[in-house]
């Protein structure tokens, strides 16, 4: 019997992952995560990303940023791709 990972699960995975992330795109969903969190920390309003860190906004996403984007993603297609794959 094969057990299915949940969103959870996977969001908990993903979270460790970049905190190892070489930030290179590897095709893996982690480094593919990883470059939409990028995106966001670079195109967002500013004010939408005041809360995540102080003083001068830093060059590279934070790690609470980051936890904030997974938490926020539904990865419905993923989970769907991870628990039923071809």
């Amino acid at each position: 019997m094969r057990i299915m990972k949940t969103v959870n699960e996977l969001r908990t995975e993903l979270k460790e992952a970049l905190n190892f992330c070489s930030h290179a795109n590897d095709n893996t969903l982690a480094a593919h995560v990883n470059e939409n969190i990028k995106w966001a920390w670079d195109n967002w309003e500013e004010s939408d990303l005041k809360g995540f860190y102080e003083g001068e906004k830093p060059e590279s996403y934070t790690a609470s940023f980051k936890d904030h984007w997974i938490d926020c993603e539904d990865f419905d297609t993923e989970l769907e791709q991870i628990n039923n794959p071809a």
